[in-house]
């Protein structure tokens, strides 16, 4: 940041130094809400260890003709809000055949 100021022109050099502590902080609150909400939404530190751990392939490397190759999503139907009880839908895709199957669930629970 100083150094920034020593390569400014002389005229914001000016203005620099004679701006008060106040209107510094006032004027600088608009750039320091954006980098704060930047900077808040960091990642775990230990999440890219276990995705990793994961073994993942995208579809167009999948072996043509060849079973067992299933793509797995389970959808929430909860509109705008997760709160209170609503239900889920499983549903699993074999790649090859395309063959779909669905269950609907009425929670994550296990039991």
């Amino acid at each position: 940041m100083i150094l920034k100021l020593l390569s400014a022109p002389a005229e914001y050099k000016e203005k620099l130094l004679k701006i008060s502590s106040a209107s510094a902080e006032r004027r600088s609150k608009p750039i320091k809400a954006k980098l704060k909400i930047a900077h808040k939404y960091k990642p775990h530190p230990h999440a890219s260890v276990i995705k990793k751990m994961i073994p993942v392939e995208p579809y167009f490397k999948k072996p043509k003709g060849k079973l067992g190759y299933t793509e797995v999503d389970l959808v929430y139907h909860c509109g705008a809000f997760t709160k209170g009880g609503f239900c889920y839908t499983l549903s699993e895709v074999e790649i090859n055949t395309t063959w779909t199957e669905l269950r609907a669930l009425r929670n994550k629970a296990r039991t």
